[in-house]
């Protein structure tokens, strides 16, 4: 599980692929005149989109959305409305066309909506779903229209995966955390990239935390890492009992900064648990549960 608390969220066109995401910016929106509406979010439908119908791992896409575009916006929002844009974003995600969602009174604001605009693109054989927003981080404040240096962000799908860009797999840093015995980086990379043929190094790494000579905030990661496992192969109450564990081993950190930052992931972590469960009960309701596609990442 990666040590949010030390990334800079904040990205622009002009650090994701600047001339794709300003042609999603210049985009003309034809939005459908009947917005949905849900838990106090509007959804448009452009009347160009179709429909990509991509199926996704339930956690890659929460994960994805939840950390790198939820948190660092600051959206207000509870388990239900984030499994509401969720689920809107995976359902819609077309390469015809942009969707958006909108949020009113944007941080308790009268009159500020914060439009998030989502669309799929092919990129030298690679689907891409590219997100920019009218949130300008520079100001910290809402723009009247899109531009370069507005938030946004991008994303890779690959088979069932949803890949935030800068989770890609990099070689070169493979290397480097390797000879810097830098295991839980290791492993965290090597959950959240695109490839799936090194998901069955993520445990044996985990082992070698818990069982060597590694700083208790090391070991609370591993925990944490481990409920990201198991939330990926969608075992969720074993996910649970790991935040359980998760939460004893706070007690073990004595800087008080570090167990700030553990503490925050957890958070982070039971939140992800808590869309998942909303998102599976919906299916549930609906028709039979779907198995989990990534293959089992901890047998």
């Amino acid at each position: 599980m990666k040590r949010f608390s030390n990334t800079n969220f904040f990205e622009t066109p002009g650090m994701v692929r600047s001339g794709i995401l300003m042609g999603l910016l210049g985009l003309i929106l034809t939005f459908n005149s009947n917005p949905l509406h849900a838990d106090g979010l509007a959804f448009y439908r452009s009347d160009k989109s179709v429909p990509a119908n991509i199926e996704l791992n339930d956690y890659f896409i929460v994960h994805g959305l939840q950390v790198y575009i939820i948190r660092p916006l600051e959206l207000d929002l509870s388990p239900v409305e984030a499994a509401s844009l969720i689920h809107f974003v995976r359902t819609n995600m077309s390469t015809e066309a942009a969707n958006q969602i909108r949020i009113e009174d944007y941080r308790d604001k009268p009159g500020q909506t914060l439009f998030i605009n989502f669309k799929l693109v092919k990129i030298k054989g690679d689907t891409r779903l590219l997100v920019v927003t009218n949130f300008d981080p520079k100001s910290d404040s809402l723009t009247e229209k899109m531009s370069e240096t507005s938030f946004g962000t991008a994303y890779l799908i690959k088979g069932d995966r949803f890949i935030y860009y800068r989770n890609e797999y990099d070689a070169q840093r493979e290397k480097e955390l390797k000879e810097n015995n830098d295991l839980l980086s290791l492993a965290d990379d090597y959950l959240l990239d695109e490839k799936t043929s090194n998901d069955g190094e993520v445990p044996g790494l985990l082992d070698r935390v818990d069982q060597e000579d590694f700083p208790a905030i090391d070991k609370t990661f591993s925990t944490l890492t481990r409920a990201q496992i198991a939330m990926i192969d969608g075992r969720l109450q074993e996910a649970r009992k790991h935040c359980d564990k998760a939460r004893t081993q706070l007690n073990f950190i004595k800087d008080d900064e570090q167990r700030a930052i553990a503490r925050e992931v957890l958070t982070i972590s039971l939140r992800e648990l808590q869309i998942m469960q909303i998102l599976r009960d919906r299916v549930e309701d609906s028709q039979p549960a779907e198995k989990p596609t990534s293959g089992k990442v901890g047998s």
